[in-house]
């Protein structure tokens, strides 16, 4: 187990989202590469779609404790990932007004699927978007202003999330 095969496992749970998270059209496992074009992406709407969101991921900080003690052996660690999500919705319409309801269903699609699966459908996945066991912010995501990308055609929202996943290493894994 690995931060890779947490990154991995939930990619993939998110991508079987696509269909069921509204406008969720690609799940990517890297973060994109930053182009100094002022927009962070100007491509075509996913999917062909009147809006589309593009997710990448990546993992930030990693922090681990032990959350048992067992003498001489080994006791268990549960591992901690901020998993940050870089979203980026398309709408077509040149109005901020539904630019602005698309990525909020975006983002309420998406924190409802992350909660019907705390582990993300995954044997490597502990449990995401609960936080760490002691508390503190389960997952957070911060949505910017509409912003009009290709002359009264193309709107764009920029959301950056983190969501914590928890991963266990001990005894009887």
């Amino acid at each position: 187990m690995s931060g890779r095969d947490v990154l991995s496992a939930v990619a993939q749970y998110l991508e079987s989202g696509i269909g069921t998270i509204p406008h969720l059209a690609q799940v990517y496992e890297n973060p994109p590469k930053f182009i100094n074009k002022g927009a962070f992406y100007d491509g075509p709407i996913p999917n062909n779609a009147e809006s589309g969101a593009v997710v990448w991921l990546w993992l930030g900080p990693q922090s681990a404790e032990r959350i048992n003690l067992q003498g001489s052996a080994p006791g268990g660690k549960m591992y901690y990932y901020d998993l940050h999500l870089q979203c980026v919705l398309l709408c077509a319409s040149s109005q901020s007004e539904t630019a602005d309801q698309d990525n909020r269903d975006f983002l309420d699609g998406l924190t409802t699927f992350i909660e019907a699966d705390k582990k993300a459908n995954s044997t490597v996945v502990f449990q995401w978007g609960e936080g760490k066991l002691h508390g503190g912010v389960d997952m957070q995501f911060e949505p910017g202003w509409p912003v009009d990308v290709k002359a009264n055609s193309t709107t764009h929202v920029y959301t950056k999330g983190t969501v914590i996943v928890c991963e266990y290493h001990g005894p009887g894994q």
